[in-house]
Order: C-alpha cells, then structure tokens, then sequence
C-alpha cells in the first residue's frame, strides 16, 4: 500500500504501529515515526510502503514471551511487540 494508506491504518488501530506480514510471516514494521521522518525527510505520501517500512522488525518468540518485560526493559523505546510463532507468523 502506499504511505498515506499505512498512515490511515495506524489511525484506524491507534497503535502507533503496525506489522506487515508477507504470506502470513512478519516482514516489516511501520511506525507514525518512520512516516514523520519520512515525509521530514522529502519522502512522499503516494510512495509505497516499502520505501519507508522497518525490515528488522523488533519481535519475540511465543516460547520466549516470559522475557517481554525483560525486552521492554532493554529497548525502552518499544511500545508494541509481536510475539512469532517458529513459522514467523504473528500469534
């Protein structure tokens, strides 16, 4: 989709984020921060989201969920983790 679509998106979800998925497996993630720089940085709202998307998404492990408070504890910026199964799939 484009920018201006992921923005409605993270609008309609009120998450500040969203994850994008490939085939069911997580594949990137969009904050309404990347898009600020993006747009700060020249970037354009009809540009596709790929252009602007994080590709090393922070995640955990469904089998690691125990240790999220521990991730939030290190990586303070974080408000929102998807917890992968073994396929990559968001549970």
């Amino acid at each position: 989709c484009t920018v201006i679509e992921a923005m409605e998106k993270i609008n309609e979800a009120a998450t500040k984020i969203v994850f994008i998925e490939d085939e069911g497996k997580l594949k990137a993630s969009l904050t309404d921060g990347d898009i600020r720089r993006w747009i700060l940085g020249g970037g354009k709202l009809n540009e596709n989201v790929s252009m602007v998307a994080n590709y090393n998404p922070v995640y955990i492990k469904r089998q690691n969920i125990h240790r999220r408070d521990e991730l939030f504890r290190q990586k303070s910026s974080l408000f929102a983790v998807p917890v992968v199964g073994d396929e990559m799939n968001i549970v």
